[in-house]
């Protein structure tokens, strides 16, 4: 009985250390395993993230400029050192304006359809969104209105900001609006130029005509047949007007001048003759109007507001442009590999199809087995065990001469096994439960 006593002593004395050390080391562990769980969550959540959502913006928007740029070099046909400095033009005034440099790109594109070339675009660009923006009208009109004009008067390119600047003076004291103007200069124009009537004095004709109800190709065609019936006086057609005026002009004149369909406008005319001079001056003198009236709608909240997101959208074109030398031939990469996959045999997709389902479920499986990790503190137990056996039978070898020693001893470490079990009882539950709760959960979940 002494012996069975020392013997089982000396087994507790020899597993207490060892014990206590697995403890220690378990609890370290799940600690540390804890923290680095948190720890790469919070990184997750606050860092990659945000990293990877605005990485994905970035280049969806260089995408984007890129396309609209590729449009602009097929449509010009600009060479590549031509196409660099639209594309640097198009990012310039995007990020200094409320237009993003997509917008430009659609700007530039307009212009080329209307046959400028690619220096002609870069000059008269700037220009048109200021217009734009003055009169609040869409890019590609105003690059269309803006472009018609100046062929319809014959001008030069580098004319661009003299109509764009008329045009919004005309805007901000008259009736006139991109439209109206749009539809009376295509019809008056040509003849306006022929009659040698500048820009400005056609305008301010418009303008009267206008403020009086008759606009667009109304006023287009109406103006047209007056200066075309004037002209046979041989007089400029302002000077003619101011004669009539002066002599009475009644309507029944006005028919017999013009015609019925024009009589109407060359009243109005007639009447408000003292004003064309002066709005014609005023036009000539509106050199910078239309960014006047730009810079002011940009101290607007909504200025402000348009100028940030252009300006933001110039600093994601660059980051996407990065992005893109690296993410592109990877695309190509898969695009050529998704090329090889669709001319396989069948055999081979189905083969492809099988490794591809074995693949989808490894992910359920490990987190099946997963929740068996946390049981590994049984092996631990389990090696105790297997040392208080081992002992155990050691001693029954050296003893096999003393049968009921070698039982007693047999018996005395399994009591030892129960009692440890039963010691360590609530450690060994949870780590069961939490098994099969992982296991349970894990099998619902799919």
């Amino acid at each position: 009985m002494a012996g069975i006593s020392s013997l089982n002593f000396r087994l507790t004395a020899n597993i207490k250390p060892f014990r206590t050390g697995l403890n220690k080391a378990e609890r370290a562990m799940d600690r540390m395993g804890r923290k680095m769980q948190q720890t790469g969550k919070n990184l997750s959540m606050k860092l990659t993230a945000p990293i990877t959502a605005l990485g994905a913006m970035s280049f969806n928007v260089f995408k984007g400029f890129e396309a609209e740029m590729a449009k602009v070099k097929a449509v010009s046909g600009a060479t590549a050192e031509e196409f660099k400095m639209l594309s640097d033009n198009a990012k310039e005034l995007g990020r200094s304006t409320i237009f993003s440099a997509r917008e430009v790109a659609g700007l530039q594109t307009e212009f080329a359809k209307l046959g400028f070339t690619a220096k002609q675009i870069e000059g008269v660009t700037e220009a048109t969104l200021n217009l734009a923006q003055a009169s609040g009208s869409d890019l590609a009109r105003a690059a269309e209105v803006a472009g018609a004009t100046l062929r319809g008067f014959g001008f030069d390119v580098s004319e661009t900001g003299r109509v764009t600047d008329v045009m919004a003076k005309s805007f901000s004291t008259s009736s006139m609006d991109m439209e109206s103007f749009a539809e009376g200069m295509k019809m008056v124009a040509p003849i306006a130029k022929s009659a040698g009537m500048s820009l400005e004095e056609t305008t301010a004709m418009m303008s009267l005509l206008a403020n009086a109800g008759v606009k667009g190709s109304m006023a287009g065609t109406q103006l047209r047949r007056i200066i075309s019936e004037l002209a046979t006086t041989g007089k400029p057609t302002t000077e003619a007007i101011r004669d009539l005026a002066a002599s009475g002009l009644t309507l029944v004149d006005a028919k017999d001048e013009v015609g019925r369909a024009a009589q109407g406008a060359l009243t109005i005319l007639a009447e408000g003759v003292d004003q064309i001079d002066p709005l014609t001056k005023s036009f000539e003198e509106s050199a910078g109007a239309a960014k006047s009236m730009a810079d002011v709608m940009n101290l607007t909240a909504e200025g402000a507001t348009k100028a940030l997101g252009s300006a933001v959208e110039g600093v994601a074109i660059e980051f996407g442009a990065l992005i893109a030398v690296a993410l592109v031939p990877l695309i190509k990469k898969l695009t050529s590999l998704a090329a090889f996959i669709n001319e396989l045999s069948p055999a081979m997709k189905k083969l492809i199809a099988v490794i591809a389902g074995i693949a989808a479920v490894a992910g359920p499986a490990i987190f099946l087995f997963g929740g068996l990790a946390r049981s590994l503190v049984v092996l631990r137990n389990a090696t105790i065990l297997q040392t208080i056996a081992t002992k155990a039978l050691a001693i029954v070898t050296h003893s096999l001469f003393l049968p009921i020693t070698a039982i007693v001893a047999l018996i005395a470490a399994l009591a030892a096994g129960v009692i440890y079990v039963a010691y360590n009882f609530k450690a060994f539950s949870a780590t069961a439960r939490n098994a099969i709760a992982s296991m349970v959960n894990a099998v619902f979940q799919r």
